[in-house]
Parts: structure tokens; C-alpha cells; sequence
């Protein structure tokens, strides 16, 4: 606030004139020692200007008798214009012109004189008749007849500025609060449902109670496609659960899912039918953020709307969708990659079948005694690497066993053919297939064919393989593979007397220095002889196993050190 004018006037400014009929005296300042009176005048003239207050004095009709270069800036009025015509007439907006002149007169009344900070808030107005909210400070300076009155009036316009965008600022705040303690309410109550759709719904229902969000779609990434777990729309979309996308809409989500993003939509000639729907339906912007692994998500959440929140919105909209997009990969992320690895292992077991990506090898099977070759087994092996053993587990458990398996009895029953004469082939066949094999199917080969059952392949009925193998011929023998690895190759033994039996590999590795596998080996050398089968020890290695399992009685025998699986068996 600038200092109080109780001055001789400053040079610049005219001084005022007496009210008629009275003599109107003005106290002058003593000039310090050594100061001149124009040089008195000159430094309070600097002072008057320099403040940073608008200054006017008045005397006690309101006429303006001085008026500082700060009041010329803050109303538009030069000095010149401004002295000599009432404070009313020229800062006092009209429509308020008598309420603000009585407000001022009671303020410099007849009498008053000893006026201290008598502080107004009034609206004032500029030369060009805007309106600003202004602060009035009214001070008496003199004494009786010589009084005038100095108003320090002070522009509120930026601090009101200022206090409003702080005002926004805090509700904007308090908003901002009240939306997250809302969206963690509403994680806090996420949880998974009975199905997989059902959870993505469950989520979708939460995002969609987000301000301005309209459409929610959740989407997962299939091996062969982009399919919708949950769709939430006010209208027809042109999408529904579990229909996969258009190709190129696929394609687009795919390539574009390696961060959040945001998609304005509007009509384009080129718009494809797809878009187009969407676009009837009313979507004007959308909200993208993929959940789950960045370098690998497991799908996307899209959030759209069908107003235009702007940028400011749709960015607090993929903010809130983020957060969302966290709890989504926990409650869907473990289900989605077990349906993406069941779907990985179809597609693999799939494209072994359709493509015929396998070839047979086969491994000689010898009578010791005269390490003579007497049959070969077919054996399977895949062109992507993949393990025999894990291939079949993996097709049985994506319900393709059957498939694979008679596709690959085929190609093992087509390869044989240029295989020695007087070599028995003995194929792997599980008792589903078993039955529905008929006498046709071995009808081709001449030479003797061997049906391998193992310890892995469960038996439901007993009665049906015996008769599906009787069906077949009394050419066809059987072999019970696994023997001694579980209690279901000797039932296998038991109930279908089998006219091979084969050890199991792990009874026979290191066979020499374990006296148990030799006493078990030997009690099932003993059962054989009595059964009236022959016992063939699989994966001998050593010549150490082969003495050992000679030793004991061991009649047939097949592994590395007898022979190695080949596509084109050496003939010897």
C-alpha cells in the first residue's frame, strides 16, 4: 500500500481549488534541511508515481485532485483527462453509480476528518468500459478546512483470477480423490467368477461405470485370432463374445498393443463395413490398454465413448483404464495361458496330423542268443522336435489322440514295406484304437504284426480287446509293453495273455549292480516260462546289462547297443 499523500502537491498535478465561500488552506511539508521546496516537491511527485497503488486524492465532493501514473494504468484516464471530474463519474460503473457515490460519502462526510483505512470492495471500470473488481482504501489527509481524501485503489482482478483457478484447481483435486477412491473401490471388488467370459464381464460392468465411457470390450489374443471375452454396449455393436474379429481389425489390435493408446473415430470413404457399424452404433473415441506381459499381452481392454471428452478426458479415461488393465491380468491371466498353451499344443498336434509331420523309425529287436534280428518296432518321430512320449500325452489331452494316432499307425504300416522279409513289425496301439481296428487293417502285409499295449494305456474293458484281437486274426500277436513299471502291465498280462511281454527300460539300466531288478527280472523270466510268452529287455546299453540279463534268462532284448532307431534299417 502507498504512503499516505499529506504533501504539498506534486508538480505535475493541479492543485486543487477551494469549495466556494471557504478558504481552503493545504498544510505544507517543512523541506528537510539543505532541500529546496521545488525539490521537496520533485522527490514526492517521484514517490507519488512510484507506488504500485493506483493513487487519487479528492477532496470532500469527490472531485479528483490528483491522479498518479499507476491510476492512468489501471483506468485508462491521463491525468489531465482525469483532475477536476468526480471519482464517481469516472470509475464507478453506472449501473452502480448512486449505490457506490453513497458508499464513497459516507466515507468523506462534512465533519470526518480523522479517517483512517476506511477499506471498500467495489466493482470499478476501466476507460473502455470493462468491469474489474476492485479494493478502495480511503485516507483523510489534513485537518478540518484543509482535509482531502487519498484512495489507494488497488486492482483484484488477478487475485480473483488467481483464487478461482485455485478454487478449480481444488475441485478439480477433490474429484480427481473422489474417481480414484471410486475406481479402488471398485478393484477392491473384482474378483473372479465361474467362467472365464463371466469374470471379463464382471470387470467390463466396472470399467463401464467410468464417467463418459459408453463401450467396453475385453479382448484376449488367440494363437489364430483376437477373440471378444466380454462385450458392454447402449447399442447393436458389430462384435459379440466369442466371435473372433475381422482379420485386419485383428491384425491392427495386435500390431498396435505395445502400450496404451487412444483412436478418434470418424467417417472415411474407405471405411470398411466393420468400422462402419461401429460408427452407427455412436463410437467417437476409444481407449486402448493391453493387460498382461508387456512384450506378449494376453489381451486388450477397450473403452470407448460416444461423446467427445477431449484430450484432457480420454487421458484420465486410459488412466483409469490402466489401472483396471493391472487386475485384469491377474484374474484372467492364468486361464488365458492355459487356454493359449492348450491352444498351442492343438495347433501343434493339428498341424502334425494335416501335414503329416512325423516320420517312422525302427529299432531292431534281437534274440539274444544269436543276436540274430527277428522283428523291428515302429517309433515315431516328429519333424518340430518334439518328444514322442509328449506329443501322443499332449494329443489325448486336447482330444486328438485317436487322430494321431491312426494317422501315424498308417504311415508306420507304409514304411514297413521296405523292410527285410521275415521280420515281425510290432506297432504301438492303444485299446481305443484297438477296437475299432478290423482285419483289414493288416490285411497287406505278409509278414507277422505285433500289437503293443503299454502301462500307460488305461483299460476299461477287458472283455472288448480280447475281442477286438481276436477280430483282427490269429496272425496278429499282442505285446504288453512296461512290464514291471505298475500294477496295470500285469493285469494287461493277466487278462489278455500276451504272447510278448517287455521289460521295462528301467528295470533293466544298470541291471548288473542291483541285486533287486535281478531277482524281479528273474520272477518275471519264471512267469513268462510259465505263461508261454517270450521276454523281450528294453534299452540295453552296456554289455555289462546284456551279460547280466543273458544270465538270468532273458530270451529277446532291443536297444542302442543291439540297434539304433533308423528310417532305413541296415539289412544283416
Amino acid at each position: 500500500m502507498g504512503q499516505l499523500m499529506a504533501h504539498p502537491m506534486p508538480t505535475h498535478v493541479p492543485e486543487p481549488q477551494p469549495p466556494r465561500g471557504r478558504r481552503l488552506r493545504i498544510a505544507r511539508a517543512r523541506p528537510a534541511a539543505g532541500m529546496t521546496l521545488p525539490a521537496s516537491r520533485a522527490v514526492l511527485s517521484a514517490l507519488f508515481d512510484a507506488t504500485l497503488d493506483a493513487i487519487v486524492l479528492v477532496d470532500r465532493d469527490g472531485v479528483i485532485t490528483a491522479w498518479n501514473r499507476q491510476a492512468e494504468a489501471v483506468f485508462g484516464w491521463p491525468a489531465h483527462e482525469a483532475v477536476g471530474r468526480t471519482l464517481a463519474e469516472l470509475v464507478v460503473p453506472a449501473r452502480l453509480r448512486a449505490q457506490h457515490v453513497a458508499g464513497l460519502a459516507r466515507c468523506v462526510q462534512t465533519g470526518e476528518t480523522r479517517i483512517t483505512d476506511r477499506r471498500l470492495e467495489l466493482p470499478a471500470v476501466r476507460r473502455n468500459g470493462e468491469e474489474f473488481p476492485a479494493e478502495i482504501t480511503i485516507t483523510a489527509v489534513g485537518q478540518g478546512d484543509q482535509v482531502l481524501f487519498a484512495g489507494f485503489i488497488r486492482d483484484l482482478s488477478r487475485e480473483r483470477l488467481a483464487e478461482a483457478a485455485r478454487q478449480r484447481a481444488e475441485a478439480e483435486l477433490a474429484a480427481a480423490r473422489h474417481e480414484r477412491a471410486r475406481i479402488a473401490t471398485a478393484l477392491q471388488a473384482l474378483h473372479a467368477m465361474g467362467t472365464l467370459e463371466e469374470t471379463a464381464a464382471h470387470i467390463g460392468d466396472a470399467i463401464g461405470c467410468l464417467p463418459g465411457i459408453d463401450f467396453v470390450v475385453i479382448y484376449s489374443f488367440e494363437p489364430n485370432g483376437v477373440l471378444p471375452l466380454a462385450v458392454r454396449a447402449p447399442s447393436p455393436v458389430p462384435t459379440s463374445v466369442g466371435r473372433p474379429l475381422p482379420a485386419h481389425r485383428a491384425r491392427y489390435l495386435r500390431e498396435s498393443a505395445t502400450g496404451p493408446w487412444i483412436d478418434q473415430w470418424s467417417a472415411r470413404p474407405t471405411d470398411d463395413a466393420y468400422t462402419r457399424a461401429w460408427l452407427d452404433a455412436g463410437l467417437v473415441e476409444g481407449a486402448y490398454v493391453p493387460f498382461g506381459p508387456t512384450d506378449e499381452p494376453y489381451g486388450l481392454i477397450s473403452a470407448g465413448t460416444s461423446s467427445h471428452l477431449g484430450r484432457e478426458g480420454m487421458a484420465n479415461a486410459l488412466a483409469s483404464v490402466s489401472e483396471f488393465a493391472a487386475v485384469t491380468a491377474a484374474l484372467l491371466g492364468p486361464e488365458l495361458q492355459r487356454r493359449q498353451a492348450y491352444a498351442d499344443v492343438r495347433e501343434g498336434v493339428l498341424r502334425a496330423i494335416d501335414e503329416r509331420g512325423f516320420r517312422t523309425v525302427f529299432q531292431p529287436i534281437v534274440e539274444l542268443a544269436s543276436r540274430a534280428i527277428v522283428g523291428y518296432e515302429a517309433l515315431t518321430r516328429f519333424a518340430d522336435g518334439v518328444p514322442s512320449d509328449r506329443r501322443f500325452t499332449d494329443a489325448e489331452r486336447v482330444g486328438l489322440a485317436h487322430e494321431l494316432e491312426m494317422v501315424t499307425l498308417q504311415g508306420a504300416l507304409a514304411a514297413a514295406a521296405q523292410l527285410p522279409e521275415g521280420r515281425w513289425l510290432s506297432v504301438n496301439v492303444s485299446p481305443s484304437v484297438l477296437v475299432e481296428l478290423s482285419h483289414g487293417t493288416f490285411a497287406e502285409h505278409e509278414r507277422m504284426m505285433v500289437v503293443e499295449i503299454t502301462e500307460r494305456s488305461a483299460i476299461e474293458d477287458y472283455a472288448a480287446v480280447r475281442g477286438a484281437l481276436e477280430s483282427l486274426g490269429s496272425e496278429i500277436q499282442l505285446a504288453v509293453d512296461d512290464a514291471g513299471a505298475g500294477f496295470a502291465s500285469l493285469r494287461h498280462i493277466i487278462e489278455l495273455r500276451p504272447q510278448l511281454v517287455k521289460l521295462d527300460m528301467r528295470l533293466v539300466r544298470g541291471v548288473e549292480a542291483d541285486a533287486a531288478r535281478q531277482a524281479l527280472i528273474a520272477g518275471m523270466v519264471f512267469f513268462a516260462r510259465q505263461a508261454g510268452c517270450a521276454l523281450i529287455a528294453e534299452g540295453i546299453e552296456t554289455q555289462a546289462e546284456l551279460r547280466t540279463l543273458q544270465g538270468l534268462g532273458v530270451s529277446h532284448g532291443q536297444g542302442f547297443l543291439l540297434g539304433r532307431p533308423e528310417a532305413q534299417p541296415r539289412r544283416r
